[in-house]
């Protein structure tokens, strides 16, 4: 096959080579119908046939091409067409000046910590768009993460990444980057969004440490460092990563899908999140989110589940503690500090009405005032009528017992409110007294 470059591809005139790739040449090339320059990536039929399956690879890589040209974002780059001419395949996409991400590596000191990790949260949620849409990139490095003059970056090279994930060699070289490729990829299983990500938490480690996570001269090596050893943490090699990025990071690049980010834009929701001073640990991913009944429950109800402290009564004394008592109908209720009296209506039936605990501290705070200010009353009463000395009322004629009661009589039983009704239900007092 000849080498020359052609000087049509479908509609689109050759103006000259931009660069070579793996599998084929990318052109600068002209859109006449509109004037548009564009940048066209071709498919070597030659290299595809040395891996004897060049008819299957030629529809895939039309086939990803052709879906990646629905999508549509800003952060994506534009797919304008995709055919196949004299035995080469090719995809038509905007053309863009400027540089790629690989470029600033060796600046990555200049772009400081915050603007690599916006990089990498906006790779994260164009990730998902495509995610969404059932594409898988499959081959995100720095030189397909492109960083044009006057426009905001692009992830590039959707459609040929189906490709690149095969194992074809050409000169030695293995099509696709190793370096940046998941376990998963490795091991030739099935692929989702989540090893997108991972490749995108390689790239913020290389910009964050100034090295690879996974390293070695041959493949093999390259494959086992990934599926086997754990990487340095970022902030052991730069003070500068703080402790939230750090794990971000880290789960970015965990070896099993399932301890990964569920989507880019969770991954993309922690890259951002990591950067401020008080970080929500549920934004982080780091800890599980409260389930539906935990965050139902107000903080004091939570407290007041716990083991009452000592001298408080537990639950099951506190249910029968609220009753109403005798022919007063003072319904006396307990909780773990107050008792509190209550005057029922007259007419209303004897029930057992089962104690609840505060929701707050108010409650328990004013329910304090409240027996202080009727204790305080009712012993101005007693002292009243008696100086001070235990209140007497007439013994029973019937029992012939002494039926006289004194305060400390009262506060035998732990109440704390003191007034008549309670006396007549307690000490036995006539009901006219």
């Amino acid at each position: 096959m000849s080498t020359e470059a052609p000087k049509k591809l479908g509609r689109y005139e050759i103006v000259g080579e931009l660069g070579k790739g793996a599998m084929g040449v990318v052109y600068e090339g002209n859109d006449p119908n509109i004037g548009r320059r564009v940048a066209i990536k071709t498919a070597r039929r030659d290299v595809l046939e040395n891996s004897g399956m060049a008819e299957e690879m030629m529809e895939r890589f039309l086939r990803e091409a052709k879906a990646a040209g629905a999508l549509n974002h800003p952060n994506i780059i534009t797919i304008f067409d995709a055919d196949e001419e004299e035995g080469m395949a090719y995809i038509a996409m905007e053309y863009l000046e400027g540089g790629d991400l690989k470029d600033l590596l060796e600046k990555r000191q200049e772009l400081g910590i915050d603007k690599i990790v916006e990089i990498c949260a906006t790779v994260c949620e164009a990730l998902h768009i495509a995610h969404a849409q059932g594409i898988i990139h499959r081959d995100i490095k720095p030189a397909n993460i492109l960083m044009p003059d006057n426009a905001p970056l692009k992830v590039a090279d959707f459609g040929i990444a189906h490709v690149s994930d095969s194992n074809l060699t050409q000169d030695g070289a293995l099509i696709g980057t190793p370096h940046y490729m998941s376990p998963e990829q490795f091991m030739g299983q099935k692929l989702d969004g989540r090893s997108d990500l991972f490749s995108v938490g390689i790239i913020l480690y290389e910009f964050l440490t100034g090295e690879r996570p996974f390293t070695g001269e041959a493949l093999s090596t390259v494959m086992h460092n990934c599926l086997k050893t754990h990487p340095v943490a970022p902030r052991e090699l730069n003070f500068a990563v703080n402790e939230h990025l750090d794990k971000v990071v880290v789960k970015m690049m965990a070896k099993s899908p399932q301890d990964r980010f569920s989507d880019g834009k969770a991954a993309a929701t922690a890259l951002r999140e990591s950067m401020k001073d008080t970080p929500d640990p549920v934004l982080l991913g780091i800890a599980p989110a409260p389930s539906i009944v935990e965050s139902a429950i107000p903080q004091d109800a939570t407290m007041a589940m716990s083991a009452p402290p000592p001298g408080v009564a537990d639950d099951a004394t506190l249910q029968g503690a609220s009753t109403v008592v005798g022919d007063s109908k003072s319904m006396v209720q307990h909780d773990s500090d107050t008792v509190m009296g209550t005057t029922a209506e007259e007419d209303a039936p004897h029930t057992i009405v089962q104690a609840q605990r505060p929701s707050s501290k108010w409650p328990m705070l004013v329910g304090g005032i409240v027996v202080l200010v009727i204790a305080v009353v009712g012993s101005m009463m007693l002292r009243g009528g008696g100086e001070g000395e235990g209140i007497q009322t007439p013994s029973n004629p019937d029992s012939g017992e002494n039926t006289s009661t004194t305060i400390e009589n009262v506060e035998q039983f732990g109440f704390n409110t003191i007034n008549l009704h309670t006396f007549r239900v307690i000490g036995k007092l006539p009901p006219n007294t």
